[in-house]
């Protein structure tokens, strides 16, 4: 559904305008000028629409350690771009054991709407303790009602009737306590939360009442569940870049808070070149900047665009269980998916996007990914490897994640008592106690 660019220099512009060629605009996505040194450089998040690519995927980009060469045909240890990875001959896993195996493994979860994980239960216990009054007689309604979305419209329309029973600073610690706790269990170690301001302010619910209670939650996140987690603030695109200049405004008492800013909501008939100034004003503030793109249209120019994402290895973040909640690609999403994981060259993560929403948490969006895909076990700690790698933490604590990975993998072989060098051509040529390959792009430094 929304994907993202993130980058120290990030040009929300594009197109003729702009001169480059924007993801919107049918090129590769735009990164602005004056990059900043190799240790201050950021990341570019971005979900871009491609058309052998599920549409709902958002893509990362960062510089700092990686020097991949384009067009390159090396491993990770040759520093270039890797071969398609042949995951279909690695042995598979039965449901059970497969999702044991996800659930042990550490990730990152970058691409999720803190709105967007509000469960039926919560939500009617907050209707009922704000008398938000909602069109479901019980949790059972609420649920159904989210059993089915025709089209994106039907999501966002249920969506926001959610969203009416958040008014108060408790509803949004219990709101992001109860994600971080769930986020823990399915291990999660770090997570990038998306806010969206607008939502809350246009019912007169204010930043006094709505954001204490986002960070409260983040803050003791690490205390309360092990897991660390920062917010990002996200623009309506929908309501233009005047409202978004003065949502930013509004967000300045609360800076220290908050990692970056973005866009979201509708795209079409709402470019991202308007807000430029928006951007250009975060970026003084020191703000990581990201932009969602590609849910409602997206580049043309596709075999351009990928290969410009094979040879620069940014990262793309998908949400498979999004794609298949929404319809996206109704009746090829699969293919789609196979292609994505194991024909292409490109970097990629998994993540949840709107979890209470749009068939599962984080875990289940790998075993999906997994099961369509024929991924294996050395395959998806590549993929938890990459998200560590494909956020906005410093590169110590990314190392040391990464490295938890490895550890996860190891002792599972061992435990399947994996013989040394099973398995190998099909993951990149790990056996057991060898390093993790880790994806050609940003070396343990990877929306």
């Amino acid at each position: 559904m929304i994907a993202m660019l993130r980058s120290s220099g990030m040009d929300v512009g594009g197109g003729e305008e702009g001169g480059e060629e924007g993801a919107d605009a049918g090129g590769a996505p735009a990164v602005g000028e004056g990059e900043q040194p190799q240790q201050e450089q950021q990341q570019q998040h971005g979900l871009t629409s491609l058309t052998p690519l599920p549409r709902h995927m958002q893509v990362l980009i960062e510089t700092p350690g990686a020097q991949p060469t384009a067009g390159g045909a090396g491993g990770a240890d040759g520093g270039g771009t890797p071969a398609p990875t042949a995951a279909l001959e690695e042995p598979r896993l039965e449901d059970a054991r497969l999702a044991t195996f996800i659930e042990r493994l550490p990730k990152a979860e970058l691409h999720v709407h803190i709105e967007g994980t509000l469960e039926p239960d919560l939500m009617m216990a907050l209707s009922a303790r704000n008398g938000v009054a909602l069109p479901y007689a019980d949790v059972a309604a609420a649920a159904a009602a989210r059993e089915h979305f025709n089209n994106l419209q039907e999501f966002l329309d249920c969506y926001h009737a959610g969203m009416a029973v958040l008014l108060k600073r408790q509803d949004y610690y219990e709101l992001t306590d109860a994600y971080l706790a769930r986020a823990a269990a399915e291990g999660v170690r770090h997570a990038e939360i998306f806010f969206v301001p607008q939502g809350h302010t246009a019912r007169g619910v204010t930043w006094a009442d709505f954001f204490p209670g986002l960070a409260e939650a983040v803050e003791g996140a690490e205390a309360r569940h092990g897991l660390t987690a920062a917010l990002i603030m996200c623009f309506m695109r929908d309501l233009g870049p005047e409202a978004a200049m003065q949502t930013l405004e509004e967000a300045l008492p609360y800076r220290s808070q908050i990692l970056g800013v973005g866009l979201e909501s509708a795209e079409r008939g709402f470019p991202p070149g308007p807000f430029q100034a928006v951007f250009e004003r975060a970026a003084t503030l020191g703000w990581k900047r990201v932009a969602h793109a590609g849910e409602e249209g997206g580049p043309e120019n596709d075999a351009q665009l990928v290969s410009h994402l094979e040879a620069t290895q940014v990262p793309l973040t998908v949400c498979p269980l999004s794609n298949l909640c929404l319809q996206v690609y109704s009746g090829c999403l699969e293919e789609r998916l196979r292609e994505l994981a194991v024909g292409t060259r490109l970097a990629l993560t998994v993540n949840s996007d709107d979890p209470a929403y749009l068939g599962g948490y984080v875990c289940a969006n790998y075993a999906y990914l997994a099961r369509v895909a024929g991924l294996g076990p050395r395959h998806l700690a590549r993929l938890a490897a990459s998200s560590f790698q494909a956020s906005f933490l410093d590169p110590a604590a990314k190392q040391g994640h990464v490295e938890a990975v490895h550890q996860a993998l190891d002792a599972w072989l061992h435990e399947e008592r994996v013989p040394t060098g099973a398995s190998c051509r099909a993951e990149g040529g790990r056996a057991a106690g060898a390093a993790l390959p880790a994806p050609a792009a940003p070396a343990c430094a990877l929306e």
